[in-house]
C-alpha cells in the first residue's frame, strides 16, 4: 500500500507460494482486505485446504499436489487411481 500510495479499503490477492499463516496454519493464495488504515489486514477468503501426499515430495513431484487437490474433490479410490496412471506411481506408494 504505502509503496504504491494507495489508500483503504483495499483487497490484495496472494499467489506467493505457502507460508505459516497469523493462525499457525500453512497458508498459500489468499485474498487480504483492508477497511482503513488503522485496521489490520483480513484473510476475506482462501483456496480449500489439502493435504500433500509425502510432504516436501510434492515439490519435486507436483503430481502429488495434484493428487491432494483430486482427494479432497473426489475421494481416496479415484484420486489415486487417476494420478497413478499419469505420473507411474503406485497408489500405495501415494497413499499408504
Amino acid at each position: 500500500m504505502a509503496e504504491n500510495q494507495l489508500e483503504p479499503p483495499l483487497l490484495g490477492v496472494s499467489w506467493d507460494g505457502t507460508g505459516l499463516g497469523l493462525d499457525g496454519a500453512v497458508w498459500g493464495g489468499e485474498f487480504l482486505s483492508c477497511r482503513d488504515a488503522t485496521s489490520p489486514f483480513e484473510r476475506t477468503a482462501r483456496l480449500r485446504t489439502f493435504r500433500l501426499p509425502g510432504g516436501e515430495s510434492a515439490i519435486r513431484q507436483p503430481c502429488r499436489t495434484a493428487l491432494g487437490m483430486l482427494f479432497e474433490i473426489w475421494g481416496r479410490m479415484r484420486s489415486s487411481a487417476t494420478i497413478s496412471l499419469r505420473c507411474k506411481i503406485s497408489p500405495k506408494a501415494i497413499c499408504p
